[in-house]
């Protein structure tokens, strides 16, 4: 029997990334082709090993394959090699962990204060753009909302600031927390006619925390939003 082996993979990727992942094929002139397979699961959950690169040896015992990455959550990759004479030879398998961003409008709050929004249907207006993602509707000043990410999230980004339909003159801070009420971002003020990005890295907590102030004078009200509001996660 023959050997190949996958010697370069990377441990994880994002969603949508191209990884490269190299095979050494032993006895390279003896050899006619060298494939890279994925595990894939159908919808009944019967796994299989499926070529999604191949290319013929050529007396050449280093190949690199170029893939996208687009599993959920775990990605796995073997070598196979064929040969003129004997029977085809296949390398361990390789892991690739892969991170997705997920919209937090997919997760209901286990917990939530009156006057918020956020479903994949909650669609507002800020600084003119259209937006889904989360966001508040009532005259109240403070609002919250808890959820449960599980320790399968490492990062939150999103669009911060306040819906059109705030007055002018209007102020108001969306502040994040993890677990314990640790501060994981918290706002600049924010006003009408702008909006703030945000991207921030988290240790995997197992709770998140979304509150959001009306600050503005007596009589004046904002209406603080967040647009596009993504965790990155995978295991889930």
């Amino acid at each position: 029997m023959h050997a190949v082996e996958i010697t370069s993979a990377p441990s994880q990727a994002t969603e949508g990334d191209r990884i490269t992942i190299k095979a050494k094929v032993a006895s390279p002139r003896k050899a006619d082709r060298v494939q890279l397979q994925e595990r894939q699961v159908d919808i009944y959950g019967n796994a299989s090993w499926v070529t999604v690169r191949s290319r013929s040896v050529r007396g050449t015992a280093r190949h690199t394959f170029t893939v996208v990455a687009d599993g959920i959550n775990r990605e796995h990759y073997r070598a196979r090699a064929t040969y003129r004479q004997g029977k085809a030879a296949v390398s361990k398998r390789k892991g690739v962990t892969v991170w997705r961003w997920i919209s937090l409008t997919n997760y209901r709050p286990y917990y939530s204060t009156y006057g918020i929004s956020a479903t994949p249907y909650s669609n507002f207006a800020m600084n003119g753009r259209q937006y889904i993602g989360w966001y508040t509707y009532s005259s109240y000043r403070a609002w919250e909302a808890r959820y449960t990410p599980g320790r399968n999230c490492k990062a939150f980004r999103g669009e911060l600031g306040v819906r059109d339909e705030s007055n002018d003159g209007s102020r108001a801070i969306i502040t994040l927390l993890t677990e314990e009420d640790q501060v994981l971002f918290e706002s600049p003020v924010l006003t009408p006619g702008a909006v703030t990005k945000v991207s921030v890295s988290m240790a995997r907590p197992y709770r998140f925390t979304v509150r959001a102030a009306d600050v503005s004078s007596e009589g004046v009200h904002a209406l603080p939003a967040i647009g596009d509001p993504f965790f990155l996660c995978t295991g889930i």
